[in-house]
């Protein structure tokens, strides 16, 4: 049997986004990869646009006779420079959004039960930047 430890839903959700190259193909790109960070920080040298995700919003653990799984919220930002036009962030946004929204994400170690993205609102940003917010909730269990 797995454990969380060894589930990696953020790795699905990662490859998910990268998977759709008509999304990627919007994106700068960071060290040969499309700019998408799961991390507390977007390094400096980064280029915009990009997808950033800094972890877990909220967590819940599910623990029946049947199988453990977890629950959490993820916030995904899409970030750019403003340019006076919101096109390419919304374009961004709709991808991102149609890239996860109800997908079947390839998750190793466990079984994915839900994966929903809900949102856009907008980001509060930097003035020279503007963004929005997408919120996933996504739903796993151990393999039984």
């Amino acid at each position: 049997m797995a454990t969380f430890v060894n589930i990696k839903p953020e790795a699905a959700i990662y490859n998910g986004i990268i998977a759709d190259t008509t999304l990627t193909a919007k994106l700068a790109t960071y060290k040969t990869k499309p700019a998408v960070f799961f991390s507390l920080k977007v390094p400096e040298d980064a280029s915009y646009p990009y997808i950033w995700s800094p972890g877990r919003v909220a967590t819940s653990i599910t623990d029946t006779k049947q199988c453990i799984g977890e629950s959490f919220l993820m916030d995904l930002f899409v970030v750019m420079e403003d340019t006076g036009s919101l096109a390419l962030l919304q374009e961004i946004t709709r991808k991102l959004k149609a890239a996860l929204h109800r997908k079947d994400l390839t998750l190793t170690g466990g079984n994915q039960v839900l994966c929903l993205v809900s949102g856009p609102v907008p980001a509060p940003l930097a003035e020279t930047l503007v963004g929005t917010i997408l919120t996933l909730e996504y739903q796993f269990s151990e393999l039984n």
